[in-house]
């Protein structure tokens, strides 16, 4: 699996959200989120998916492509659509807001940090 920046292949994620198989593109995922009772929330682009597996499930799935960090039990994000920092917590390019728990704030924020640093906005 490619790290990000994507490279030309443009990698896809592949799910059953609602049996029918959806494949999105990384550089389309924004995030993802846990629910109840291992439902996930795929936040994209062009919407919001829900399907079932778990977390860690999809943090192994990603563990190389170096844009996705794991943000405590909930979050699995794509740091190339952090678009800023509200307190302690995240903004996502949607809108979203991703809650940084409390043990995890200084590592995470630090982590966003750098990856905005090694990959400047070319805007």
């Amino acid at each position: 699996m490619p790290t990000c920046p994507y490279d030309e292949t443009k990698p896809s994620f592949t799910f059953v959200p609602k049996k029918e198989k959806l494949s999105v593109p990384y550089e389309d995922i924004i995030f993802f989120e846990t629910g109840q009772t291992h439902t996930l929330f795929l936040h994209t682009a062009s919407g919001i998916y829900s399907f079932f597996g778990t977390l860690a499930q999809i943090t192994e799935f990603f563990k190389e492509a170096d844009c996705f960090l794991r943000v405590g039990r909930s979050y699995l994000i794509n740091l190339n659509h952090v678009s800023g920092q509200i307190g302690n917590d995240l903004s996502m390019s949607d809108g979203s807001i991703v809650q940084v728990p409390l043990r995890k704030q200084k590592q995470t924020l630090a982590a966003v940090e750098n990856w905005k640093f090694r990959h400047p906005d070319p805007s």
